[in-house]
């Protein structure tokens, strides 16, 4: 058994013209096990990304509740009895 076999690919150059591109890929136990390990690190980075993507909103509301919170404080601080 081979470590690798050539694949050929059909691909769409646009207009209905294809080509063929020729790769090789690993076969067997060892390279189907990196294959998935390879997937699953991408797809942990991509939701890593994604959810960056969502903090400065995230931020946005706790800067806002922030300073509801402080001037609630703020007229507590000035209600107490001297």
């Amino acid at each position: 058994m081979l470590n690798f076999e050539l694949i050929i690919i059909d691909v769409e150059v646009g207009k209905g013209a294809t080509r063929q591109d020729r790769a090789y890929r690993f076969t067997g136990t060892k390279a189907a096990q990196f294959k998935e390990a390879y997937i699953n690190a991408f797809n942990q980075m991509e939701k890593q990304l994604n959810e960056q993507k969502r903090l400065p909103a995230d931020t946005v509301a706790l800067e806002a509740e922030s300073y509801s919170l402080q001037g609630k404080c703020n007229s507590s601080i000035t209600s107490l009895p001297p």
